[in-house]
């Protein structure tokens, strides 16, 4: 499999937290290059916006950048970066799709990884192996 030539990272935490965004920027690059072989190109952020609303200036100008016609593929570290709410992450799903752009999720559900013990700190968490990729 060719690795996607552009690839945007989206990162958001719900507040100003340093150590969460080193978490999700070293899982999407951990899985970039272990899983597909690729870096990336561009990293949008959010930092301090509740994933309630899709109205966040990194997410917006992530799909314009999508809708330009500039992004292969988007890695998130999980889906509740994204959106918390199904029907907007459905919606910004959809406008990926319609692109034709990859959507990558590195940790889809990290915390509940059954081989994990419930008293493990974050950074082993993400530090934990990940799963192999679906093609």
């Amino acid at each position: 499999m060719m690795p996607p030539r552009t690839v945007a990272c989206y990162i958001r935490t719900p507040s100003y937290h340093p150590d969460a965004l080193t978490q999700q920027i070293r899982v999407t690059r951990h899985f970039l290059r272990t899983q597909l072989g690729a870096y990336a190109s561009v990293i949008y952020c959010d930092e301090a916006h509740s994933g309630t609303t899709l109205d966040r200036p990194g997410l917006q100008s992530m799909l314009a950048h999508v809708d330009a016609g500039g992004v292969e593929a988007v890695v998130v570290a999980e889906y509740q970066r994204l959106s918390r709410i199904h029907t907007h992450l459905l919606t910004v799903q959809m406008k990926l799709e319609r692109a034709n752009v990859a959507l990558w999720v590195a940790a889809p559900h990290p915390r509940s990884w059954a081989a994990l013990p419930r008293t493990a700190p974050a950074s082993f968490l993400y530090d934990a192996p990940l799963p192999e990729a679906r093609s």
